[in-house]
């Protein structure tokens, strides 16, 4: 993969269903190359390629965000 702007992130499962059209939104902005449905807490965490990430070297472990929605904007914010 060429892009080095990476990240993890989790969308609860009351997100995606309460408000789809946010969540399209994001999605539509980023190349999703992992998911996983964790049951237990009803999330589904990503791997992403998006330029709402930083650049991350090859072979390090890679950041995660979050993201709020306030009304047409994404606001991404990097927690570790």
């Amino acid at each position: 993969m060429r892009s080095k702007k990476m990240g993890k992130f989790v969308i609860s499962g009351a997100l995606i269903e309460n408000n789809p059209d946010d969540v399209m939104r994001l999605m539509g902005r980023m190349i999703v190359v992992r998911a996983e449905f964790i049951y237990g807490p009803n999330v589904v965490e990503y791997t992403a390629i998006s330029d709402y990430f930083e650049e991350v070297e090859e072979g390090l472990v890679l950041p995660e965000y979050q993201f709020a929605f306030s009304g047409n904007d994404i606001l991404p914010e990097k927690i570790n």
